[in-house]
């Protein structure tokens, strides 16, 4: 099957195996930088022909499908981007942003009813879900937990799951206008788990838009205030208004003026232009007021948008630029330094690339960027950024010259100093020192792997604020490729989180990086999923900068 879908994609790892799929990390064959989960389900009365169809049907990041008698595989696009509870930190309008991914969050998922319970729950985890452009994104990545397989699964798991998403969009102080209506939602997530009537994803979602909906929004255009807090058992649903137009399910925050006062003149117009001759008006209309009242319509549209196209029109492009530095752990950092010009613009994506020569190797599209070389070298670094009326700058370059003088702690291994002492590190069980291999000092951290199994450890207490490396040396009986996840946490909240896949060397050791944009993190947590064999970490490094 491999051979099918290689002509447009190509695997270039193992992610995970287990008794029901096989997921692999690949690419694009026309474009490398596309990342894409190749995932092939086995078949199996758990996984029917009828699941396979729902799931083909209802995956809104499918790229690929092909199947055979006994495996369906499904290749999905990955996307990235920021953390739901970093990104809710930012927003300028708090109340709308969290509503509105709550509604997004309900309305993906109520696409998932004709799945089975497992997959609604794999489906639902909070940890999929990303913001990118304000908007709501969705991995749709099916991991099949063996365990979970045999266990009974009620439909109340997954509103546990949905009632602690929604608290954690909801917790925040909304201003005085939104208070009612975010009261009204906690209330009713809170209610949500132990509610039977409230049976499948589409009953959730639909009873959340009656809420924001029914009871506030058109209620507060006929009355010009919230309506009360009905119990959602006492209302009947109305038939949904076509005037919510069909850009979104619901109308979210309506502009200044009445709708209704608004549609009402609209009509008068459709009637005007619309109706028949009278015999007090044998003629009809007269086309000569016909004619002045679309000139004035006309003049009302140049006057209002025209300042608006040249104030776009006339905003040069950005610029991009950026200044680079060495760290004493070998890391380069490249800090943006890229303007944006005219009024209310902002730079809103950045595109880096490293070439070796002619070959592109790595990009980014962080707003600061760090690197480390294994290799000797001279190489190009380009950026390129965006501006929020979509102009790209010209592409900014330099070139470094990467040598290994003294910046490998190796070097300086000399000074006894044991690098792993520098940090307080939690483990996890099948975590603990070990002096079987290390790469500098006299210890190094083993995470042994029996079965497929997740290790972590936790470097507590670090207080991150600043653009930041992590770095950190591994090696491995195995050379099998592995997932890793690096997380921040503050306050008990996950505040950034970031993927990286890499095969360890069982006769050298490798170095990894994880790097970012600015966090501010009280614990690191490194989680590290592999298979039957221990995995040896060394060398822990973080570099804070600006």
């Amino acid at each position: 099957m491999k051979d099918i879908y290689n002509q447009t994609f190509t695997a270039t790892q193992l992610f995970q195996e287990n008794t029901y799929q096989k997921i692999y990390m690949g690419e694009s064959v026309k474009d490398p930088d596309q990342v894409v989960l190749i995932n092939e389900l086995k078949k199996s009365d758990f996984i029917t022909d009828e699941v396979v169809l729902d799931l083909r049907e209802h995956l809104e990041n499918l790229l690929y499908f092909t199947e055979d008698a006994e495996t369906a595989t499904y290749i999905i696009e990955y996307k990235e981007g920021m953390s739901v509870t970093q990104a809710v930190e930012h927003t300028p309008n708090p109340a709308k942003f969290r509503i509105n991914l709550l509604q997004d969050y309900l309305s993906k998922l109520s696409k998932f009813d004709a799945l089975p319970l497992l997959f609604q729950y794999i489906l639902s985890s909070p940890s999929q879900f990303f913001v990118k452009d304000h908007d709501l994104v969705h991995n749709e990545l099916i991991v099949i937990d063996e365990s979970q397989v045999m266990m009974p699964m009620d439909f109340e798991m997954i509103k546990s799951r949905i009632h602690g998403f929604a608290s954690q969009l909801l917790d925040f102080e909304p201003p005085k206008e939104d208070l009612k209506l975010v009261v009204t939602l906690k209330n009713y997530f809170d209610r949500l788990v132990g509610d039977k009537s409230l049976t499948s994803l589409a009953v959730i979602y639909e009873s959340f838009k009656k809420i924001y909906l029914y009871d506030f929004y058109l209620d507060e255009e006929e009355t010009g205030a919230a309506a009360p807090v009905i119990p959602l058992k006492e209302h009947k649903s109305p038939e949904v208004s076509e005037k919510a137009g069909p850009a979104r399910d619901i109308p979210i925050y309506r502009e200044s003026g009445s709708r209704q006062e608004t549609e009402k003149k609209a009509f008068v117009f459709a009637d005007f232009f619309k109706r028949e001759p009278s015999e007090e008006d044998p003629e009809g209309p007269n086309p000569l007021v016909i004619g002045l009242v679309l000139l004035a319509i006309a003049i009302a549209l140049f006057a209002i948008f025209i300042p608006m196209i040249n104030r776009i029109t006339d905003v040069p492009p950005p610029t991009a630029s950026f200044e680079k530095q060495k760290d004493t752990e070998g890391n380069w950092i490249f800090t943006n330094l890229s303007e944006a010009y005219g009024e209310d613009n902002r730079l809103e994506d950045y595109d880096w690339a490293i070439y070796d020569g002619e070959e592109k190797i790595h990009t980014a599209s962080s707003e600061n960027y760090i690197h480390y070389f294994n290799a000797e070298g001279v190489y190009r670094i380009d950026l390129k950024v965006r501006d929020r009326y979509d102009n790209w700058s010209d592409v900014y370059s330099e070139e470094i010259l990467e040598e290994k003088v003294s910046t490998d702690p190796l070097a300086e291994s000399s000074t006894g100093e044991e690098s792993l002492d520098r940090y307080e590190i939690g483990m996890t069980p099948g975590v603990a020192y070990s002096q079987e291999e290390n790469r500098t000092g006299e210890k190094s951290i083993a995470m042994v792997f029996d079965g497929s199994q997740s290790k972590s450890m936790t470097l507590e207490n670090q207080n991150i604020a600043g653009n930041f490396g992590f770095s950190l040396w591994i090696k491995g009986t195995e050379s099998v490729p592995l997932a890793f996840n690096l997380t921040g946490i503050t306050d008990g909240d996950e505040v950034f989180s970031m993927d990286r896949f890499y095969t360890p060397k069982t006769d050298e050791w490798l170095k990894i990086t994880f790097n970012d944009n600015v966090y501010l993190s009280e614990d690191l947590i490194l989680t590290v999923d592999g298979k039957d064999l221990t995995l040896w970490i060394d060398d822990i490094s973080i570099s804070t900068y600006k």
